[in-house]
């Protein structure tokens, strides 16, 4: 299974469509690679990852729409996640990774989701 992290630096994006690359898991072979961002076009990276074999999902903050073309393609989201990228794969690989759910309404703020303005 591949996983892929929305990634800023080393930690986990807060803001999925504007992170700076994916970093991506195989469950299978313990190996970390990355994919970097294309340019963000609405509607594109869910087909994008797919093609490169994601099934789950890691990131800080996502858009309504982003959510609903995910589930389209069958793969799984985990949402309001922070912190280290390694960390996140850790508890995702112990079953203790946990979805917040928070879905952002508004795309005019790429640089400040889950913050307080």
């Amino acid at each position: 299974m591949i996983v892929a992290i929305a990634t800023e630096g080393k930690e986990v994006a807060q803001h999925f469509g504007h992170c700076q690359l994916f970093t991506l898991y195989n469950t299978e072979t313990g190996v970390y690679s990355e994919l970097v961002n294309p340019d963000h076009q609405p509607g594109m990276l869910p087909g994008y990852l797919k093609q490169h074999g994601a099934e789950v999902i890691i990131a800080g903050g996502m858009g309504e729409r982003a959510r609903q073309l995910f589930d389209a393609q069958g793969i799984a989201l985990y949402i309001g996640i922070e912190g280290a990228v390694t960390q996140a794969v850790e508890k995702f690989l112990a079953q203790a990774l946990i979805s917040k759910g928070d879905f952002c309404q508004l795309h005019e703020h790429s640089d400040s989701c889950h913050h307080e303005e």
